[in-house]
């Protein structure tokens, strides 16, 4: 399933960007590794990637360096054995803050 950039949008805050990463996971939840494991895989070294902030069959948020974020929009594409997509997120919200 190729990325759409009505999905996707990426806020950052201080350096770090957020992502969240969607997918049908309703019948077979991903874990921490199979997120990590699909961003690494998509070329990106560890150390690029933060907290994995898994939303159990709604995907999981991502913390990024913004410089990733395109990168991730055009490569990661699958989770798991799930087709995947990255959606609008806002820290603001994953941090629990009023905007």
């Amino acid at each position: 399933m190729a990325c759409c950039s009505n999905w996707f949008r990426a806020v950052q805050t201080a350096g770090v960007s957020a992502v969240l990463v969607k997918g049908n996971f309703i019948f077979d939840s991903a874990t921490h590794r199979d997120f990590l494991g699909a961003c690494l895989g998509t070329g990106i070294e560890r150390s690029k990637v933060g907290d994995i902030l898994l939303q159990g069959e709604q995907g999981a948020h991502i913390l990024v360096v913004p410089e990733l974020v395109s990168h991730l929009e055009m490569s990661l594409t699958s989770v798991s054995i799930e087709a995947a997509y990255l959606l609008v997120n806002m820290i603001s919200a994953l941090c629990g803050l009023s905007q």
